[in-house]
């Protein structure tokens, strides 16, 4: 047998490792291609005007500070209509912030009944900003109330979530006694509005979720408040990131090719690509919820979560986002958290008041904030099906008045449980819908460099 030389092998080692650099190589730019492919496809709305915002109100100390950091705010729309996302109360809205250097994200929900100034001095729920002017106009909203210049923004509907999940091979979660008596409800209406197929639990406990099962969960807050929502929302939020993270290459590419048609993205296709190649590295270390410290009032008729000192909110938020101690806010948020209080405590006042001067005030009272707000007429009623509308049969039972309140007396948006003596004894075993569709398989920031090195 004939003796390969020395000098043989290191030939074909040297053929070897070329071979693997330009399998690599070719890999790189096919999955890079696939991602500027993908993301083609997804609506551009407010892009440019969102990529070139600046916040005058905040020091340039502060503007550079936050260069190292990637925040991008997500909205989850109320909109039915994946094609049209340029309005839409967006009833989900969570700031995702990564860190490039440690590949550290942290997520803050901002609670969509939040009282803000949602442009020209007006103070509004901040769910209102998107429906009255779009992600420029929700994001504005978003730097000027927060002392945050926000790099970009995401907008997506609950079929776009209930896909993800489907393409990632479901959630597995517990699922508690008092989330059990409404969470059918909501599949039979999430799959009415998505046209995803589905199944109703049979029984509380732990499960796997398939896609419209994991959005009824995060859409939950009858029988607790919406701030125990937004827990939900971020725990279905960590487990999609768990299994994206142990998932392959055609699976990611998947998710891009079924997901960004169905969203509005002003992300440019090196950051997403960074983020997709570096997905391993990625690691949500902290949850939080805006505000953190709050009171619960009616205003208007409508259900306000009203900011105890928008200032020393804002201060908290930096410092749980950037670490940033004793942070001194804008004189754009001072002005802001005063007229927040004012309006909290014209509330109050007006709650106190005897019922026949109420009614006398009223009839001659002039607008709560400003001329402003009275002219853009946002509506303030919620678009999301409350409990008793959706066309199902009633499967829960009457639920005693001390489990009707959340932590504070009543959640933001919260309503009392109607009244009902019909109790069913098991669950529908099957959903009847339509196919589910068959799933095909320069960046400007510091951030991506220091994820990449």
């Amino acid at each position: 047998m004939r003796r390969i030389s020395r000098k043989q092998i290191a030939v074909l080692v040297a053929a070897s490792a070329c071979v693997i650099i330009i399998a690599g190589c070719t890999l790189y730019h096919w999955a890079k291609a696939q991602t500027a492919e993908a993301l083609a496809m997804a609506q551009t709305v407010d892009k440019a005007e969102v990529k070139e915002m600046k916040n005058d109100n905040i020091t340039e100390k502060t503007s550079v500070q936050l260069r190292d950091h990637w925040t991008v705010a997500a909205f989850g729309l109320d909109s039915r209509d994946p094609e049209n996302l340029k309005s839409g109360n967006s009833d989900v809205i969570i700031l995702m912030d990564m860190d490039g250097k440690t590949g550290a994200v942290k997520l803050v929900s901002v609670y969509r009944d939040t009282c803000m100034d949602i442009g020209k001095g007006t103070l509004r729920k901040a769910n209102a900003a998107y429906a009255n002017g779009g992600p420029k106009q929700a994001v504005r909203m978003l730097n000027e109330n927060l002392d945050m210049e926000i790099d970009d923004y995401i907008a997506v509907t609950w079929k776009s979530v209930a896909d993800a999940v489907n393409v990632l091979g479901g959630v597995d979660l517990e699922v508690t006694k008092n989330e059990f008596r409404y969470i059918n409800a909501f599949i039979t209406e999430t799959v009415k509005s998505t046209g995803i197929g589905s199944y109703q639990l049979k029984t509380p406990g732990m499960q796997h979720l398939d896609g419209v099962q994991a959005v009824a969960y995060c859409r939950l807050r009858l029988m607790d408040s919406d701030f125990k929502r937004t827990e939900r929302q971020q725990k279905v939020l960590r487990l999609a990131l768990e299994k994206a993270k142990k998932a392959d290459m055609a699976t990611l590419n998947n998710l891009m090719v079924t997901i960004l048609p169905q969203t509005a993205t002003s992300i440019e296709t090196d950051d997403l690509f960074a983020v997709m190649k570096n997905i391993l590295k990625l690691h949500i270390t902290e949850t939080h919820g805006f505000p953190s410290e709050y009171v619960c009032e009616k205003s208007g008729g409508a259900d306000y979560v009203f900011p105890n000192d928008l200032e020393r909110n804002v201060k908290e938020l930096h410092e749980f986002l950037y670490n940033t101690e004793d942070y001194d806010p804008s004189g754009y948020v001072l002005r802001t958290s005063e007229a927040i209080e004012e309006k909290k405590n014209r509330s109050k006042r007006k709650k106190i008041q005897p019922e026949e001067e109420r009614w006398t005030e009223q009839a001659q009272d002039q607008p709560e904030t400003t001329q402003a707000e009275t002219e853009s007429n946002i509506p303030e009623m919620e678009t999301e099906p409350e409990f008793w509308d959706l066309e199902t049969e009633p499967f829960f039972e009457t639920i005693p008045e001390t489990e009707q309140k959340g932590p504070n007396g009543y959640g933001p948006g919260f309503e009392a449980v109607p009244e009902t003596n019909e109790v069913t004894t098991e669950s529908q075993a099957e959903i009847q819908s339509q196919p589910e569709p068959e799933l095909q398989t320069e960046a400007s920031t510091c951030w991506r460099r220091g994820l990449e090195k």
